[in-house]
């Protein structure tokens, strides 16, 4: 996964933690990332953030 695809993931997280929604962040998440949101420097896994948005819905 490229770096800017990640960052871009993580700024939409950001944002839609704000806003408490995410919309259509699921389909943007590849399983074999790691994710830095809410800038934790402990990294998320791509199911455990999946897991964080889908309880949004």
């Amino acid at each position: 996964m490229k770096f800017d695809h990640k960052r871009r993931v993580e700024r939409i997280f950001d944002q839609g933690w704000n806003k408490g929604k995410f919309d259509g962040l699921e389909d943007l998440i590849s399983d074999d990332a790691t994710f830095h949101i809410r800038n934790q420097s402990i990294p998320t896994s791509a199911s455990d953030l999946k897991q964080i948005v889908s309880q949004w819905h």
